[in-house]
C-alpha cells in the first residue's frame, strides 16, 4: 500500500512537472507555429477572400484565428474541415 501511494505521488509530480514548460521554450514553440500559420496561403485578411476560397474547396463557411488587427480568416467552418478538404483536393 505504501509503495502504491509513493508511486501515485511520484507520478503526479512527474505529470505536473511535464506540464510546466519554461516560458522561453513555450514562446519559441508558439513563434514557430505562428511562422507556419503565416506561411499558409489560405490565410486571408478579409472574410470575402476566405469565403471565395472555401467555395473553391467545396466548403461552406469560414473560421478565424487571432484577435483585433491580427485576426485572419480561413476557409471552412472549422480548421479541421479545412484540413480535410485540402487533403481531399491533394489526393484527387
Amino acid at each position: 500500500m505504501r509503495k502504491l501511494f509513493l508511486l501515485l505521488i511520484c507520478g503526479f509530480a512527474l505529470e505536473a512537472h511535464h506540464n510546466n514548460i519554461h516560458p522561453e521554450i513555450e514562446m519559441a514553440i508558439n513563434k514557430a507555429k505562428h511562422k507556419v500559420f503565416r506561411a499558409n496561403k489560405d490565410v486571408y485578411k478579409t472574410m470575402a477572400q476566405a469565403r471565395k476560397r472555401a467555395r473553391a474547396l467545396g466548403l461552406r463557411g469560414i473560421h478565424s484565428h487571432g484577435r483585433g488587427s491580427e485576426k485572419r480568416f480561413m476557409p471552412g467552418s472549422t480548421h479541421q474541415s479545412y484540413v480535410r478538404a485540402v487533403r481531399r483536393k491533394k489526393n484527387g
